[in-house]
């Protein structure tokens, strides 16, 4: 499993990350355009 994984390689450029969740395993990004 990968620990160390930048947020920045998940996410097109242009969008603003607003808030990250993560629940039994299953990790959730809400975001919106820049």
């Amino acid at each position: 499993m990968v620990r160390n994984l930048r947020l920045s390689s998940l996410i097109p450029a242009g969008l603003v990350v607003e808030a990250i969740a993560e629940n039994e395993g299953v990790i959730v990004i809400t975001a919106r355009s820049g």
